[in-house]
């Protein structure tokens, strides 16, 4: 992971999920994001996807509010930013849960993970190269997943969304705009026979792809 993405996500992170799960605004434009949140919480509670999870992506442990309530789970959550890491730590310690949470900073392409249950990322699919999403797939191995992405459709939102995302970032280098899939091409890239993929409303143009023990729909 270069440099310079560490210290973007840096700056950005905590700034970022505050503004998108906690400030309260009359036009509400961080619907997805907040539903995404809710989905891979109750995926979590269903208790169906084992007792040892790694979140890629974790930012500052949002999910940890849902681990405390599982003492049969042990978390493992990993994020390029130290700020986010640190951060998740002091929520880990808040919530008394240390013993069964193991919180690291780094790339996801420099680590791998054995043994484990569930693997799952919120958003983190959109800044991946095909070279770093090959390199995920081979370090953590694991009998379920499930990601959310944005797919590539055409909508007011999604044009919205690349419109702000290139005046606030992308014009000053394009590795910080994020990427687009078809589900053809989501498909291809996790190498899946059992891959679905899940979608709605309230998720915008995010859609979750999985290999669950369930459907998405049922929960």
């Amino acid at each position: 992971m270069k440099s310079h993405i560490k210290e973007f996500w840096d700056k950005k992170i905590i700034g970022w999920e505050q503004d998108k799960y906690e400030r309260q605004k009359k036009i509400d434009v961080n619907v997805s994001l907040k539903e995404r949140l809710k989905i891979a919480g109750r995926i979590l509670q269903s208790g169906l996807v084992g007792s040892k999870i790694v979140e890629l992506g974790c930012g500052s442990g949002r999910l940890l509010p849902i681990i405390a309530k599982l003492p049969h789970i042990h978390y493992v959550g990993i994020d390029v930013s130290p700020v986010a890491i640190a951060e998740a730590q002091k929520r880990a310690k808040e919530l008394g849960i240390e013993e069964r949470v193991n919180l690291i900073a780094g790339s996801i392409v420099d680590h791998s993970f054995e043994k484990v249950d569930l693997v799952f990322s919120l958003g983190l699919l959109d800044w991946l190269s095909d070279e770093e999403m090959n390199l995920m797939i081979k370090n953590v191995r694991a009998p379920h997943f499930f990601h959310s992405f944005s797919e590539q459709r055409p909508s007011l939102s999604q044009f919205l969304h690349r419109l702000y995302v290139f005046s606030f970032y992308g014009h000053k280098d394009p590795s910080y705009v994020p990427r687009y899939y078809t589900d053809e091409e989501m498909f291809g890239l996790l190498r899946g026979e059992n891959v679905k993929f899940y979608r709605s409303k309230k998720l915008s143009f995010g859609t979750f792809c999985y290999d669950l023990p369930f459907d998405l729909e049922t929960i």
